[in-house]
């Protein structure tokens, strides 16, 4: 159910998060708040969207992309619109889990066979290797897809789009500011540090990654079920693929 007040609420702290008027800090505080006590699951959606645009770590003024800029204003024409996001979660068993758990039930012999030393990096790197090539062999279609559908995300169609924009009298949608093309988060040079050692990480916890991987795989199906006066709605049949959960592995800093 919409709930005009809240969706009004994220709207504002969203636009002006693009009018660089707040702090990604402020932004994700606001959002977190709303996705816990709202009972509007669209509006709950894209508050955990726009908090996961939000570095952990370092306050920051808005930066984003021409292409997130976009998805930014379409979250922002669903928070004006009375449109829903439905979800839909699929839980998928495959090989990879198999995979996984000979190699969880190899690390643990291993262990108990040779004990513990400097030894044990003989085993885990290797480990941690497979565990990678699960991870980019599972996410691999999700991110194909997602590339695909990424100009209408959460959207299913051009028409669909139009047939929400229509609908929403006023809605503005600001031109792409020249100065966010350069504005960064972090130094090029740390964020590859930081990548290197989330990799190192992974290598050296990869027992622990691979015991995660043989839990089975969950995605996440986002479909805007475009609510007109009179009921009913907007459906070519086709549905946008949220992100999937995020790669296991030690988290990473962004």
């Amino acid at each position: 159910m919409s709930d005009r007040v809240t969706r009004d609420e994220l709207a504002g702290m969203l636009k002006r998060y693009l009018a660089d008027e707040i702090t990604a800090f402020e932004l994700d505080k606001a959002a977190l708040d709303i996705a816990f006590r709202t009972e509007d699951r669209t509006a709950g959606i894209v508050a955990v969207e726009l908090s996961d645009c939000c570095d952990e770590f370092i306050n920051h003024k808005i930066v984003a992309s021409k292409e997130a800029w976009d998805y930014l204003h379409r979250l922002l024409l669903l928070l004006e619109s009375d449109a829903e996001i439905e979800e839909t979660r699929e839980t998928v068993w495959s090989v990879r889990q198999a995979i996984a758990l000979c190699l969880v039930v190899f690390s643990v012999s291993f262990l108990v066979h040779f004990g513990i030393g400097y030894h044990l990096l003989a085993a885990v790197v290797p480990l941690g290797v497979v565990s990678m090539l699960l991870s980019y062999w599972r996410y691999r279609p999700v991110r194909q897809r997602l590339r695909k559908g990424a100009a209408l995300m959460p959207f299913s169609s051009v028409g669909q789009l139009l047939s929400v924009r229509r609908r929403v009298r006023g809605f503005d949608k600001k031109k792409y500011p020249a100065h966010l093309r350069d504005r960064r988060v972090r130094d090029p040079l740390l964020e590859a540090i930081l990548h290197i050692r989330y990799r190192a990480l992974w290598l050296l916890f990869s027992p622990l990654v691979l015991l995660a991987q043989t839990f089975p795989e969950r995605n996440y199906v986002w479909h805007v079920a475009d609510v007109q006066e009179g009921g009913g709605g907007v459906d070519d049949g086709r549905s946008t693929e949220a992100a999937s959960e995020p790669e296991q592995g030690p988290k990473q800093d962004d």
